[in-house]
């Protein structure tokens, strides 16, 4: 089940390959609070979260662009299973505070999917300045449910941005367009 990462129509997503080619193996990462969390890795990347309650198919971002230039949007998508969230909000906490990305009222359920999108925003050196780190980054997400059940469930997911794709983002901002 090799994890990648790839960018399609302006989405980072991270796919999923069969599990008999790769090697699994649980980490120990550290949240910006200084708590610890272990993970499971495949080949070096976050295994995608995947619990009796929901599974997740996509931690990333959405480029776009407008007249002004590049724009970028979280964007996380949910498989909703037994006693499914009712609310459900995103934060990165790989540094210090939690930073809010998705609130409550920017996702949507439709079916058995959920699907957040944060706000649109301009990826500068002061909004993103892991993006323009020259190495690889792994930031860390939180989603905070509540169940229909009225229960509280937390669940984090690594995500890797490679050096290379961090590179390919900052030509397409400079380019100022993703066309």
């Amino acid at each position: 089940m090799l994890l990648r990462s790839f960018i399609g129509f302006g989405l980072l997503a991270i796919g999923t390959a069969s599990a008999n080619e790769s090697e699994l193996t649980s980490r120990t990462v550290r949240l910006g609070n200084g708590d610890t969390i272990k993970h499971l890795y495949e080949d070096g990347v976050p295994v995608l979260m995947d619990n009796k309650h929901v599974k997740i198919e996509l931690a990333g971002y959405q480029l776009g662009s407008d007249n002004k230039g590049v724009t970028w949007r979280w964007a996380f998508t949910l498989s909703l299973k037994e006693n499914p969230p009712s609310v459900i909000t995103v934060s990165d906490v790989t540094e210090g505070r939690a930073r809010l990305l998705i609130q409550d009222n920017q996702g949507m359920f439709t079916g058995l999917r959920w699907f957040g999108q944060g706000d649109k925003f301009y990826p500068s050196a002061e909004a993103l300045p892991w993006l323009y780190d020259s190495g690889t980054t792994q930031r860390i997400y939180r989603l905070d449910m509540r169940l229909t059940t009225g229960e509280h469930k937390v669940l984090y997911q690594p995500a890797i941005y490679t050096a290379e794709s961090k590179r390919k983002i900052l030509k397409l901002i400079k380019a100022g367009s993703i066309k």
